[in-house]
């Protein structure tokens, strides 16, 4: 079914603009009207008025990863249906980070209802400062405590609890995990969910299951197998393996296929997905999946921005709202 940013896409304007036209307003050209509607029509999509027309005046500003399009496009689409304006930036780390920097910091001038974080909690660190005081901050990745900013995300502990349990009980007893060298914070929140249910289970956490991807020297053009297949003992290797990322999941299956071991037949992988992003890797393998209801996300997010902009809100900004994820077998 076509949405609203499928219109937008279709006829070369913002999905703001779908919104007014939709809303019968005044601030629309011709030409962009009659695009939004011939695009709607072609695609299905009815240009019903929405409701809540006292946000009509409402910006957003949603600050962004090219690794999370799911998410982001849940959080405009919420926007939307709210009678918001997201106004998107992409959060890069390049040569050219000074100049997304002052970019998105002159936007943070504007008169905005709120604005919410996505993906690289370094860049953001960045921009934190410069979020004006009073304006409502949502943050939806937990590598960062700000005391003014509300998160709101999957529980990364549970999820790593969540699937080492189905692994246990699918009859896995040398569960292995892998992470990054360095890795993130909501990681080694999963990897303490994975210890915590094994040890609730009845087994010790074994280091030598803990395997650990390096992402440096994989970007520089290492094989990611050569990096793994020393880490496994092939005299007892794991008959279950939980991957923090579905990326991870890819390089394990490689490596177990050149150890001769069959998934799910000899080992069972459990990932936490990233949606759309890596969505061959889904197709692909045999894998089951954990994945963050970015949709629940995306309208808590804006939510917790249009109840904190009109003051109808009674929760202290730093409060954390934990989405429950999806388990995909």
């Amino acid at each position: 079914m076509a949405t609203i940013i499928d219109v937008a896409r279709e006829a070369g304007v913002s999905t703001a603009t779908v919104s007014r036209v939709m809303n019968g307003s005044s601030m629309v050209s011709d030409t962009a009207r009659t695009a939004v509607e011939k695009a709607a029509a072609r695609l299905g999509y009815a240009l019903t008025p929405k409701a809540h027309k006292e946000n009509l005046d409402k910006v957003i500003l949603v600050i962004g990863s090219i690794q999370m399009p799911d998410l982001e496009e849940a959080i405009i689409d919420a926007a939307v249906a709210e009678n918001v304006s997201p106004l998107f930036v992409y959060a890069q780390n390049t040569s050219a980070d000074d100049l997304y920097l002052n970019g998105t910091i002159r936007l943070l001038e504007k008169n905005l209802a709120g604005v919410i974080m996505t993906g690289d909690p370094a860049w953001f660190s960045k921009v934190n400062i410069h979020v004006p005081d009073g304006i409502p901050l949502v943050l939806t990745t937990e590598e960062t405590a700000w005391e003014k900013a509300y998160f709101v995300g999957s529980d990364s502990l549970q999820m790593g609890y969540d699937a080492t349990k189905y692994l246990i009980g699918q009859g896995c007893r040398r569960i292995a995990s892998v992470a990054a060298v360095n890795d993130r914070i909501y990681a080694k929140k999963m990897i303490q969910g994975y210890q915590l249910a094994l040890l609730e289970n009845g087994y010790a956490p074994d280091p030598s299951l803990c395997y650990q991807e390096d992402f440096v020297r994989r970007l520089s053009g290492e094989d990611p197998v050569s990096l793994l297949l020393p880490q496994i003992d092939r005299s007892a290797p794991p008959d279950g393996i939980f991957c923090v990322i579905d990326l991870m999941a890819e390089d394990v299956y490689d490596t177990l296929t050149e150890l001769s071991l069959k998934v799910p037949d000899d080992v069972k992988i459990v990932s936490v997905g990233r949606g759309s992003f890596y969505s061959d890797i889904r197709r692909r393998y045999p894998l089951t999946m954990i994945e963050n209801d970015y949709e629940a996300i995306g309208r808590e997010a804006v939510h917790k921005i249009l109840a904190a902009a009109s003051g109808s809100g009674n929760e202290s900004s730093g409060l954390r709202t934990l989405v429950p994820h999806i388990f995909a077998e």
